[in-house]
């Protein structure tokens, strides 16, 4: 599980952190119908690892873990949609860059610690783009 799932499940709700110091037991909000964790079953390596870790002393989860881990499933979908889209965009920038012969930008990013490397749907770098468009510098 990675620091932003950690993160969400401990923020949201520490009763799915396996190490928490809540009891679920003693805590009446925690009584209830447990359920099955099937509803929750997945090819996803990432969801099975929460799961693992939420259900930890397999006893099941409650209506409100489950609702608590599926919004931070929902959140983790999210986070990742959005930073995939910023890193498509930065690479469109990179790209652009490089084939119009904008070397202020493409050094800013590279000092940014852009990945030079860094490619399109078609698998060309910006120094193809570059060395494409005629530019040497």
């Amino acid at each position: 599980v990675d620091d932003l799932t950690a993160l969400s499940l401990s923020w949201a709700s520490p009763e799915l952190m396996p190490d928490a110091s809540c009891d679920l037991d003693s805590d009446p909000s925690m009584h209830g119908p447990h359920r099955s964790h099937s509803s929750f079953s997945g090819g996803d390596a990432a969801r099975s690892e929460l799961l693992r870790r939420a259900v930890g002393t397999g006893r099941g989860l409650t209506l409100r873990q489950e609702q608590v881990l599926a919004g931070a499933m929902r959140i983790r979908t999210l986070v990742a949609s959005a930073v995939a889209k910023s890193d498509e965009q930065r690479t469109n920038l990179f790209l652009t860059a490089c084939s119009t012969g904008d070397t202020d930008t493409v050094l800013q990013m590279l000092q940014q610690g852009y990945e030079v490397s860094s490619c399109d749907y078609d698998g060309r770098t910006g120094a193809m783009l570059a060395a494409a468009a005629g530019h040497t510098a």
